[in-house]
């Protein structure tokens, strides 16, 4: 992502329609689907508008977003432990989070997204909640999509075949 949208992001994402929109989907899935207690890991946190909102679940919270400025707003936002790092590579151990969030990375040209599929399934405890949002139509791709490296839509489908390997 160009340095400039997360200043943009940053600035928008507590009162912009659509993250106010995204989180609340986000908080409402995790509320229907705890999982087990423990750590909740944002991979791909930006600069932590969403860790803020996890923060009212109560849970430890943890961020990773591969720009290192970006987790350090996003952990000075939201308290959460976070750390720079590739979303295909993720410096964590085996089963450490209960639950797994990821909004809009698997559409990275820099994200390759079997393999963070895999890891994600890797750090999540067994029985762990992975909730996943993911742009699904090129007609609505827009300047914020190029500027954030955005390469690839994800048709319902397509999901389904990405998803189906990981587990």
């Amino acid at each position: 992502m160009e340095p400039a949208e997360y200043d943009l992001m940053d600035a928008a994402e507590e009162r912009m329609w659509w993250y106010r929109a995204l989180h609340g989907r986000v908080m409402d899935a995790l509320a229907r689907r705890p999982g087990p207690a423990g750590c909740v890991l944002d991979a791909g946190c930006g600069t932590g508008g969403l860790l803020r909102r996890l923060a009212a679940l109560g849970r430890p919270l943890a961020g990773l977003d591969y720009n290192p400025a970006a987790a350090g707003r996003a952990h000075a936002k939201s308290g959460a432990i976070t750390t720079a790092g590739d979303a295909n590579r993720l410096p964590f151990a085996d089963g450490v989070f209960a639950a797994l969030t990821s909004c809009d990375v698997l559409c990275h040209r820099a994200v390759e997204p079997a393999a963070a599929l895999a890891e994600f399934r890797r750090v999540l405890a067994p029985g762990g909640t992975l909730g996943l949002n993911l742009p699904a139509y090129d007609w609505l791709r827009s300047a914020h999509d190029l500027r954030g490296h955005n390469a690839r839509p994800f048709t319902p489908p397509g999901a389904t075949r990405l998803l189906a390997p990981a587990g």
